[in-house]
């Protein structure tokens, strides 16, 4: 069974290929042990580039011209990194309202993508369920947005 791209992450590459986003995708699944496949390995080091950051959601908008049921995020990932948005295919599980508060792991130190008419400007982690839903990655308890996972 091939690895496939992770459309909840549909955030972050520009100018990359979608190799390159299936390849990352792929990889923060593997990693956090949430693949059920064999994964390519990589070294350390390049583990270390990304960067997974705990944020809070504080606005959760609908993403009716998204092609798939989509929120749009505005996450606060702290006073370095600030406020970022994103989409998100994750309306099986979740209320727009419940999201408000909730705090989730994004990559933060990918390039924008432009997702239809919407600018996604980092990466929200989660993991499929058998029929192909969506729930976050998110820490079980209360983090300083801007706190990394490591």
């Amino acid at each position: 069974m091939g690895v496939r791209s992770i459309p909840l992450m549909t955030g972050c590459l520009e100018s990359a290929d979608v190799g390159d986003f299936e390849r990352l995708s792929c990889f923060l699944l593997g990693f956090l042990g949430l693949m059920r496949n064999n994964m390519n390995k990589i070294s350390w080091s390049d583990f270390e580039k990304i960067e997974l950051i705990a944020g809070t959601v504080v606005d959760v908008q609908p993403f009716p011209e998204a092609r798939k049921p989509a929120y749009k995020l505005v996450i606060d990932f702290g006073p370095e990194i600030g406020q970022r948005q994103s989409s998100a295919q994750i309306t099986t599980h979740y209320e727009a309202q419940e999201l408000i508060g909730k705090q989730i792991i994004g990559v933060v130190n990918l390039p924008k993508k432009q997702i239809g008419p919407f600018m996604s400007e980092c990466l929200v982690t989660g993991c499929y369920r058998e029929d192909e839903s969506v729930i976050l990655v998110s820490p079980t308890h209360e983090v300083p947005n801007g706190a990394r996972l490591g």
